[in-house]
């Protein structure tokens, strides 16, 4: 598929700058872009980069000085990159309707529109809205409800009790409802709770690759509106997650926690069970949340400290050889003036 520069303008909302007949088949990396390749140009440092790219036409930043190249220029270009790349490299969905190697309970009840791949399971009482799509080995499990229009790959796995809503896009090899790791221990011997409070995920939520999340005990565990879930992320059994929240790659949220609109936890955060993460806070990458984090704020290290605090402390540990070798000094001198108190020190008595 190809688009003409006039047509990416018209599509993205940009200012067109040059020929808006020249044909844009791929979008690419600057260093990489090839005459008949799209990149962009999001801040004056990228600029520089320019003059080494082969790139046939940019989207450029509103505002910035670029001359010479055929151009689009966009107030967010990363955001006209991404609905480019969307015309370019368009979803390929199978066929409408059920493959005959699929197996799908009579008493489920399917939309128009839906398709479900080759090796699916569709059990009883499962629902699936318009346009739901369905690949291949995907197990949904009973009572299961699948909202419109959301996507759900290959090999992903739906425990009874789970509801899932509209436009959502659940990738490769998730589960979703599995039993929360809940058990009371007697006499040394752990004996498992039944959890059967279920998985809710609202509309507009992408869940990765590989990413589980548990059911609750007795109430469900629930993703809120928009909230993107990288691959490899854990949500243990009870999690309230809000709107908007952004979990990055191998983030692990133990049992009843709330995470409030808009956090952002980046990779391999961990979160103690049974904490409070406020609304717009963030957690840098490796952090250990073990107490409460207020609103907005930002946080970092194990286990967590403040960012700035962290910052500090992470500075000052750059140099603990040479203050270790510094104090040894000192502890020398110390001993020598101490010893020489002693032998010029007169006795009194």
């Amino acid at each position: 598929m190809s688009l003409t520069l006039a047509r990416i303008a018209e599509l993205t909302g940009g200012r067109l700058a040059g020929d808006g007949a020249r044909t844009i088949d791929r979008v690419r990396p600057l260093g990489e872009a090839q005459p008949t390749d799209l990149s962009f140009v999001a801040n004056a440092k990228a600029v520089a980069g320019l003059a080494e790219s082969r790139a046939g036409a940019l989207i450029v930043l509103e505002g910035l000085r670029v001359s010479g190249r055929d151009i689009v220029f966009h107030p967010q270009p990363q955001t006209a990159m991404s609905q480019v790349a969307r015309e370019l490299y368009p979803d390929v969905a199978p066929p409408v309707g059920v493959h005959d190697l699929a197996v799908v309970d009579p008493t489920a009840r399917l939309g128009a529109g839906v398709r479900v791949a080759p090796f699916a399971v569709i059990e009883a009482d499962a629902v699936l809205g318009d346009g739901v799509s369905i690949g291949a080995g995907v197990h949904v499990a009973r009572g299961v409800t699948i909202g419109a229009g959301t996507v759900v790959h290959a090999r992903v796995v739906l425990y009874p009790r789970v509801s899932i809503g509209k436009q959502c896009l659940i990738h490769a090899g998730a589960v979703l409802g599995a039993d929360g790791f809940g058990f009371v221990t007697t006499d040394g011997h752990h004996e498992k709770i039944p959890q059967v409070g279920g998985v809710e995920i609202a509309d507009d939520v992408e869940i990765g690759a590989n990413s589980c999340i548990d059911a609750g005990t007795l109430a469900p565990t629930r993703v809120g509106e928009n909230t993107k879930i990288d691959d490899l992320v854990m949500i243990g059994h009870n999690n309230q997650i809000g709107r908007s929240v952004l979990l990055c790659g191998q983030v692990g949220l133990a049992g009843s926690n709330e995470i409030g609109d808009n956090v952002i936890l980046t990779g391999q955060t961990g979160v103690s069970g049974h904490l409070r993460v406020g609304k717009g806070a963030m957690a840098a990458a490796k952090c250990a949340i073990t107490r409460n984090v207020g609103p907005g704020e930002k946080v970092a290290g194990v286990p967590h400290m403040p960012l700035g605090l962290w910052r500090r402390v992470w500075k000052a540990s750059q140099r603990l050889p040479e203050m270790r070798r510094e104090m040894k000094a000192l502890l020398r001198r110390v001993d020598d003036l101490e010893r020489l108190v002693d032998t010029e020190t007169p006795d009194r008595f």
